[in-house]
Order: C-alpha cells, then sequence, then structure tokens
C-alpha cells in the first residue's frame, strides 16, 4: 500500500514577503524562517510575518539563512553582507558588505559564510 503525502502550499496570500524563495531554516521553536527576494518571513504554522529594510534589516535582497543552536540567534546573509536578528532587532556585522550566498553555524555557535 502507498504511503500518502498532504502537502500545503503557502504564498504571499499567507504573508510571505515574496514569491521567489532562496533558503529555508527552522529554529528550536519550530518556526520556519525563509529568505525572499523581497526580505525574510517567519512562518508561526498558520501565517507569515515579514521582514524588510524598513523593519533594519540590511537588504531586501535576503539568499541564506543560519540559526545557531547554542544561541537560537538568526543570521541572514544578503546581497549587503550578514546581519543577525535576536527576536528584537537586526545587527549588521561591520565590513560584511559582500554578496552571502550560504550561511552555517556550528555547534559552538561559530557562523561561516561563502560569498559570491
Amino acid at each position: 500500500m502507498a504511503q500518502r503525502y498532504n502537502f500545503e502550499q503557502y504564498g504571499i496570500e499567507y504573508g510571505l514577503s515574496q514569491s521567489q524563495v532562496t533558503s529555508m531554516v527552522q529554529d528550536s521553536k519550530r518556526r520556519l524562517w525563509v529568505t525572499t527576494l523581497g526580505g525574510i518571513s517567519c512562518f508561526n504554522g498558520k501565517q507569515f510575518s515579514s521582514f524588510g529594510k524598513t523593519n533594519g534589516l540590511n537588504s531586501n535582497f535576503a539568499l541564506s539563512l543560519a540559526v545557531s543552536k547554542r544561541n537560537n540567534l538568526l543570521y541572514i546573509g544578503s546581497a549587503k553582507g550578514i546581519s543577525r536578528y535576536d527576536g528584537y532587532k537586526f545587527y549588521h556585522y561591520p565590513n560584511s558588505e559582500r554578496w552571502i550566498s550560504k550561511l552555517a553555524t556550528d555547534h559552538n555557535g561559530i557562523v561561516y559564510a561563502l560569498d559570491g
């Protein structure tokens, strides 16, 4: 007997910041974070909350995400470098004005970035 899977589709009508998704990651609170070409969005299981330059993000052109398991901080790679979100405010890393296409963290909370 074949197993059946249910798939739900969510888009801008649910609050997603833009339809072109570039990366996704889940945090320890089971929220799904999504980068798009129009900012980032957080899905709580029902709807999205979206963030962009007007909320303090350094660029709406968001490309990659990583969550530190050590302190649950969200790191965002964009066309303008790396930002960090602590749940309240965005912080930008100085001298990181590069196109950050991939991010990763290790068990110590160290962030690794791939530019280009």
